[in-house]
């Protein structure tokens, strides 16, 4: 009887098999953050931490219709919440449930979407539950997600669901679905941004492969159906992420340096966009989790030693910037990348193969695809990428690295086929071998050499390859110690212990170990598997020990990655918070900026900026919405705030004075240099509070603590601005470089004058500022309100950012907002007293696009489930093979054929 390999019926119940599925990923998961359903205990997130999060300028709903960053620097707009599934939860968890549980949900969200895609493909609940937890506990995912970008979970799940709406299509419901899978990539945009546009690309060329190979009609009709239904689906795409993609467009391409689409603009660029590219050795990470490290705080060597991340051109003797030590998980699994590779070898088999000739294309489409993005993940390293970087807008994404996540998805997909190749061809049979498991497999063993006696020679030889490897690696530990010594690590860029390279060394041997332990497992149990001892009322125990090799294995690889803390202790409040915190609206506050050439104090005041940097900036001054003028991370820079630092920091007084700078944080006794060398006649530089910081355990967060002898001071500027002011002298200037040069020169007083861009009437010059009175009745992040009442015409400046989006109303009539300074806002008021009010008004029309796409996206999903379902029919349904009847798949111990199913 023939063999040949069919595709799965989808006629087993499919409820039963999606809620063991939400189960098996939520016990998994659970299991894995069980500490965040601890009270006061929260996860660490870098890209979104709590402080942030409880700032009031991130507030929804209002964070929806605009978000001014008003913490840091003078303030700016940063993109919008869009309606996404990332904003949506954060709306109903909250800020402290959504810090706990953002990642989990995130994580458990991509396993049930990737469940979905591979039921959609036909597949046994075995594959679909396998996949899931693949795609779930999937390294590259799961280390983004800890890290803050959990959001890139989400682009995950929502591309899983555009891959199962176009299979769906392809099967008959091509309208429906194909607006759905529109939807999904638009959402993947709006929740990962140049990740979900990287997506796009490759669900387009699934839905050309897709429909191609389904569709019976010549090549020319073929091709045009594709082209059309990839159009609807960028089409509906472009729909959902009309808000994503205009605040994008506003707040991080136009006036952004760097951003030109000129060949010589790229060519600069380069650098700075290919800087985190994966270095092909550490490719090794896919098989291997911590060969390289994972975090730089990972205890007992577990730090980071890899380059990716390092400056371009970095060595111990041209420091150009200090080496980036950081990482992101690439692990795939053992028991992954084992399956994948076995799938993929049945796939070049025309006779006795699991897969029918459908699936063995799809196969093919996405090993190629894994392939292409190994291949551009290595960005600067290798020569692939540069061929893309050259199109349009490409340059603008920062991270070759990126390209990882479609690796990481197309590999887990390869998996999922070879899970359901396992099932169909030695798991499926109704029949129970008999024996036990070792005579079967010895049995099995003797028989005559086939394709799966040579996968199993193949197999046992790559793990004496790995076991010999091991020992060369062992043998150089001196060769790799005195490489981490000179180009690893140095006591500039990251503090460590004496033994670091050593503890290294052997971290690096450990996880060799672990690769080789996991691997002779995947090993043992696919051999089980091939000699069919497994099949029948077996098949069940296969599919437990199979699920729990794969989640012991990535559980361990990833735990490193998830990192809790006391947010209670954290956000405890200490004396200069409470300084820095009272009246925060109406002053700023920064960290020196500075290097000393005395050893001793540079090394004091590097710490402190460290501390500042890592702690206070990032986390307590949010938090409790102290504003600062440094910012933690600032990748791309506007044009008009390089040339308003380029043309002021050279002359920190002035600098500070125009910001609203009254307090920066240095060492005691700093202030008579500061003094000295940048305000010698005025000497408006006093020590307001010293302090130390001290931590009361090993896992807090240190506090400061007031004290006479304190190393540490809080710096008072007594000469800075006040944030709102009115003048009766201006001078108009719309001639932007020349206002520069007039704010930067000692002769200007700009306590007296304010410098205006647009044309005003002249001012009294009898007038005097003194009379003048400005009080903040209202302030919030994006409607500021002024009691004013000024003896003359007078401007009032708001030493904020100007921002055209930003509206003036005076005793409640819009009046023009003015560029003051080069970069303040401000208004022309007349004699009298008035009531001003600033409020951030951007447009919001994408906002309501986005939305009644979402309503769109929802009636289609209704008609989709109460219209009548198309046959249960896997999309990799076909006729007969061409070819003659494939020989039986496998045989079990007794000599009795089984057959595919």
């Amino acid at each position: 009887m023939s063999t040949k390999p069919t595709a799965s019926t989808g006629n087993e119940p499919a409820r039963p098999r999606f809620l063991l599925a939400l189960a098996v990923l939520a016990l998994a998961l659970a299991g894995l953050f069980r500490d965040s359903f601890q009270p006061s205990i929260t996860l660490f997130s870098n890209d979104g931490p709590l402080g942030a999060l409880s700032a009031d300028n991130g507030t929804l709903p209002g964070m929806f219709t605009g978000f001014w960053a008003d913490l840091n620097w003078l303030g700016g707009e940063q993109p919008s919440a869009t309606p996404n599934l990332t904003s949506t939860l954060r709306w109903v968890l909250g800020n402290i449930a959504y810090s706990k549980f953002y990642t989990p949900v995130s994580l458990w969200l991509m396993g049930l979407a990737a469940w979905f895609f591979f039921r959609q493909l036909g597949f046994h609940g075995l594959a679909c539950t396998l996949g899931a937890l693949a795609a779930a506990l999937n390294s590259n995912y799961f280390s983004n997600c800890c890290w803050g970008l959990a959001s890139r979970g989400l682009t995950g799940a929502v591309v899983f669901l555009a891959l199962a709406a176009l299979t769906s299509a392809a099967r008959g419901r091509t309208g429906v679905c194909v607006a759905l899978a529109g939807l999904a990539v638009g959402m993947g945009v709006m929740e990962g941004y140049d990740v979900g546009a990287i997506f796009s690309l490759y669900v387009a060329a699934f839905a050309l492969f897709c429909f191609w190979q389904h569709s019976s009609e010549a090549p020319s009709g073929r091709l045009l159906k594709g082209g059309v239904l990839v159009a609807v689906v960028a089409l509906f795409a472009a729909f959902i992420a009309a808000q994503t993609l205009s605040t994008l467009i506003g707040t991080q391409v136009k006036g952004v340096a760097g951003m030109e689409q000129t060949a010589e603009g790229k060519r600069d660029r380069w650098d700075f966009a290919t800087q985190w590219s994966l270095p092909k050795a550490e490719t090794l990470r896919v098989i291997i989790p911590g060969l390289f490290g994972y975090r730089m705080d990972t205890p007992d060597g577990g730090a980071y030693w890899g380059t990716a991340g390092q400056h371009p051109g970095w060595t111990p003797e041209r420091p150009l910037g200090y080496p980036r030590h950081s990482g992101s998980g690439e692990y795939a699994g053992v028991l992954v990348v084992l399956i994948a590779l076995w799938g993929a070898a049945q796939s070049f088999r025309r006779e006795g193969g699991p897969f029918t000739p459908r699936e063995r294309k799809f196969i093919w489409f996405w090993s190629a695809a894994a392939l292409v993005s190994l291949l551009l993940a290595w960005g600067r390293h290798a020569p692939f990428y540069q061929f893309i970087y050259a199109l349009p807008y490409f340059s603008t994404i920062r991270n070759p690295m990126k390209f990882m996540h479609p690796f990481q998805m197309t590999l887990i997909i390869v998996f999922a086929y070879g899970a359901q190749g396992l099932w169909r061809s030695y798991l499926s049979s109704a029949a129970t071998p008999e024996g036990s498991l070792i005579a079967h497999v010895k049995a099995w063993w003797k028989k005559p050499t086939g394709f799966d006696k040579q996968w199993a020679f193949g197999s046992l030889a790559a793990l004496a390859a790995g076991l010999f490897g091991w020992l060369m690696f062992a043998s150089s530990r001196l060769q790799l110690k005195t490489y981490l010594e000179r180009y690893g690590f140095n006591a500039q860029s990251v503090p460590t212990d004496p033994n670091i390279s050593d503890h290294i060394v052997s971290f690096a041997l450990g996880e060799i170990g672990w690769f080789l332990l996991f691997l002779s497992l995947a090993v043992g149990i696919l051999i089980v598997i091939l000699s069919g001892a497994l099949a029948g009322r077996r098949a069940r125990g296969a599919g437990i020990v199979l699920g729990l090799l794969l989640v012991t294995d990535l559980s361990r690889a990833n735990s490193p990655w998830i990192q809790f803390y006391d947010y209670k202790e954290k956000f405890a409040a200490n004396a200069i918070l409470d300084i820095l915190r009272k009246d925060a609206p109406g002053h700023r506050v920064a960290i020196l900026p500075f290097q000393l050439p005395d050893p001793q104090a540079g090394r004091l005041l590097s710490q402190l900026q460290s501390f500042h940097h890592m702690e206070w900036l990032q986390h307590q001054y949010p938090y409790y919405n102290i504003q600062c003028l440094d910012i933690a991370q600032e990748p791309r820079k506007p044009q008009e705030k390089i040339a308003y630092e380029n043309a002021l920091r050279p002359v920190p007084a002035r600098y500070w004075q125009l910001t609203n700078t009254r307090f920066l944080v240095g060492l005691a006794g700093m202030e008579g240099v500061m003094n000295q060398q940048f305000d010698p006649v005025q000497r408006r530089f006093r020590v307001h509070t010293p302090f130390t910081l001290q931590q009361s355990n090993a896992n807090a967060t240190a506090q400061a603590f007031v004290t006479t002898n304190g190393p540490f001071a809080l710096i008072e500027f007594t000469g800075t601005l006040p944030r709102a002011a009115l003048y009766s002298q201006w001078q108009v200037n719309p001639d932007l470089t020349n206002t520069l040069q007039t704010l930067a020169s000692p002769a200007f007083d700009p306590a007296r004058t304010v410098l205006v861009a647009e044309q005003l009437p002249a001012p009294d010059a009898a007038a005097t500022n003194a009379a003048a009175e400005v009080k903040c009745a209202h302030y919030s992040p994006r409607y500021l309100t002024f009691k004013v009442k000024a003896d003359a015409s007078s401007v009032l400046l708001l030493n904020d950012r100007y921002d055209p989006n930003w509206k003036v109303l005076v005793d409640g009539q819009p009046q023009p907002l003015l560029r003051c300074n080069y970069i303040m806002r401000g208004v022309h008021l007349t004699k009298g007293e008035h009531t001003v009010e600033f409020r951030f008004q951007p447009r919001v029309t994408s906002l309501y696009v986005s939305l009644a796409a979402l309503v769109v996206g929802l009636g289609l999903g209704v008609l989709l489930l109460v219209s009548r379902p198309a046959p249960r029919a896997s999309p990799e349904t076909e006729p007969e093979m061409e070819t003659k009847p494939a020989a039986p798949a496998n045989r079990s111990a007794g000599g009795k054929s089984r057959k595919g199913k």
